[in-house]
């Protein structure tokens, strides 16, 4: 599996520290606690199914999306 690195910049304290200590309950770590998180996320029914049929299908209407929503902020 490729990897990135990624950095999130203003992330909330609390949050941090709360995944922190369920990484630790869990015994697994903060990393695989987001991967874990984010997976569930997608794999759940709140995951556009538009978004994750262009994300199996078209790159470049990713990279279209991602710019519109950057926009939006």
């Amino acid at each position: 599996m490729e990897t990135k690195m990624v950095v999130i910049k203003g992330f909330p304290v609390h949050l941090d520290r709360m995944a922190k200590v369920q990484a630790a309950l869990e015994g697994i770590s903060f990393k695989a606690l987001v991967i874990k998180a984010l997976e569930k996320y997608i794999d759940s029914e709140s995951w556009d199914a538009k978004i994750r049929k262009v994300f199996t299908e078209d790159k470049e209407e990713i990279e279209r999306l991602i710019k519109e929503g950057a926009k939006k902020k």
